[in-house]
């Protein structure tokens, strides 16, 4: 795989995922079949000269998450403290961008659970960001679906 994986994001700008944060969420791919589901919150920078989003953090499970072999609920208060430690040493600048987690299939295909978690995340999460991007780590592929917070529409996005 390679060190930065770079999307297209809709209508414009591109979701580069940097070598970090990438190698943190392929190091929790479930090979093993006793291996549950992981997952974490995303964060990182809007460039302003070209309306790119580099995704420069994640964050990794922790206690108070519930993990099975097909499902993961973060411990939303204790992701958010390392969220907002990560805003305020960067003096602002690294945002919340979305959510990513493990699924134990090449290919990973959210669930009907995932698109509804998305959705409420979607109307909950207070930002002004249009979207919200929700990235799921395959056993083989890492797939990327963007959320539009005013409609609600969830789709994919493809590798550039």
């Amino acid at each position: 795989m390679e060190d930065t994986l770079v999307y297209k994001v809709v209508p414009y700008g591109r979701l580069k995922i940097a070598p970090e944060p990438l190698l943190t969420m392929l190091s929790y791919q479930q090979h093993q079949y006793d291996v549950p589901e992981f997952g974490g919150l995303v964060a990182g920078r809007y460039l302003l000269d070209c309306d790119d989003i580099v995704v420069d953090v994640v964050t990794v499970p922790m206690e108070g998450d519930i993990q099975e072999r097909y499902f993961f609920r973060k411990n939303a208060n204790n992701h958010q403290r390392l969220l907002e430690m990560h805003w305020v040493q960067s003096k602002g600048t690294c945002n919340y961008i979305g959510e990513w987690h493990t699924h134990p299939e090449p290919i990973p295909n959210p669930s009907g659970h995932d698109f509804d978690q998305w959705r409420k995340v979607m109307k909950e999460t207070k930002t002004d960001q249009v979207s919200i991007f929700f990235i799921v780590v395959g056993t083989e592929q890492v797939r990327v679906w963007q959320g539009f917070r005013k409609s609600g529409k969830i789709r994919e996005i493809f590798l550039e």
